[in-house]
């Protein structure tokens, strides 16, 4: 499982002249007006799942662009309602995307879209006419405290084997095997509590959030010391030193309904991890 940086639900928090795009596009003035008026909240989840892509778009008053699409890269989707047109998406990176729609008459709509941790930037024109519009969605904070369990990982066994003591193999590769890591987190302002599970093992820990911490894991003969950060609505790095091998590990946490995704690099190599999120009979979630 890998998520990725357009996954999330967004709010739209500013835009511009995109009243002008809809009725250029042959939307009734009014509707245009109604959609983006400061009354009408409007969100977008997005999710994906390998090379396609679901958008959920919903509105608190204004429920005429209420609709669930999924576009798979590179294929022409057809979408009926609220009025026919066709959309194909293409992907750039990781965060950067376009689509191209065509209306029922032919006209066409450029759309550029940027992800980032904070939100996403779309910008669109309608192609030979000059108009351009602008729509900014800010990324709703995820819910981050709850239970995960080890899913699946890429790299990630390698890279724990070079940071760890050879009599401490046998051990880590039959947890990584059994799927035996959980971990249950709760955020409180900028303290970062854990309670985690491994190999038969269970560690409680505290840290605050762009403090140093130190962490020694008797079970696996390691110590370390490292900084967490918070980079960005249910995102945060860290950056940890093993203090006998001297080796850094550059960390990403992206935290999502489905889980939590932690992308890392160390020594040059990188290496991914999924942890699903399960429920949780102490409550978090």
């Amino acid at each position: 499982r890998s998520l990725k940086m357009s996954d999330g639900k967004y709010t739209l928090v500013n835009q511009k002249n995109m009243e002008a795009i809809l009725t250029n596009l042959g939307f009734p003035a009014d509707l245009a007006g109604r959609i983006y008026s400061a009354d009408n909240v409007m969100t977008m989840t997005m999710s994906s799942s390998g090379n396609t892509y679901t958008a959920v778009v919903e509105s608190t008053k204004e429920k005429t662009f209420d609709q669930t699409t999924t576009y798979k890269l590179g294929e022409t989707t057809e979408i009926k309602n609220p009025v026919p047109m066709k959309v194909t998406l293409t992907k750039s990176s990781d965060n950067h995307f376009t689509s191209c729609t065509e209306m029922s008459d032919g006209k066409k709509l450029d759309t550029a879209m940027f992800f980032n941790n904070y939100g996403a930037t779309f910008t669109l024109s309608i192609q030979g006419t000059g108009i351009c519009g602008l729509e900014i969605w800010q990324r709703m904070e995820p819910t981050v405290d709850g239970y995960y369990v080890f899913d699946s990982h890429k790299d990630a066994e390698e890279v724990w084997l070079a940071e760890m003591p050879e009599s401490a193999h046998d051990a880590v590769r039959k947890m990584i095997r059994d799927k035996d890591i959980s971990s249950r987190m709760r955020f409180c302002g900028n303290q970062v509590w854990s309670e985690a599970n491994y190999g038969g093992h269970a560690k409680t820990s505290t840290m605050t959030l762009d403090k140093e911490f130190k962490d020694v894991d008797e079970a696996f003969g390691t110590e370390s010391s490292g900084v967490i950060t918070k980079v960005g609505p249910g995102s945060y790095s860290m950056v940890i030193k093993n203090l006998k091998t001297g080796n850094t590990t550059n960390i990403t946490l992206d935290y999502s309904a489905e889980g939590v995704l932690e992308k890392g690099v160390n020594s040059g190599k990188e290496f991914e991890i999924f942890y699903r999120r399960e429920a949780d009979i102490e409550g978090t979630r």
